[in-house]
């Protein structure tokens, strides 16, 4: 009875969440490469990787100000800093590092 049980459960499961597969954290347009480093969030249906807890935070309780309607990240095409020690958006003011 219990293995009926389990196989009904499986296949009447909670519908799928999709993996975004994004290489860019939404919130700070960090990237986020080794999915097993860094945090997970579910938003609407689809699972995005993001840089730290605060990043997971903002992606779930405002979704729409990181997301476009289809779900793709808003800085999806932003263009990466030239320099090769980060991945900042070029319009981001630069580290204090950078400044000298």
């Amino acid at each position: 009875m219990l293995p009926l049980l389990l196989s009904m459960a499986l296949l009447t499961g909670s519908p799928q969440v999709r993996n975004a597969g994004n290489t860019v954290c939404p919130v700070t347009g960090f990237p986020v490469t080794n999915h097993l480093l860094y945090h997970t969030v579910e938003v609407q249906g689809i699972r995005y990787t993001v840089y730290d807890r605060w990043s997971a935070h903002q992606l779930k309780v405002w979704p729409e100000g990181y997301l476009d309607a289809e779900g793709r990240p808003l800085n999806a095409q932003a263009t990466p800093c030239a320099c090769p020690c980060c991945a900042r958006e070029a319009s981001a003011p630069p580290y204090p590092s950078h400044s000298k």
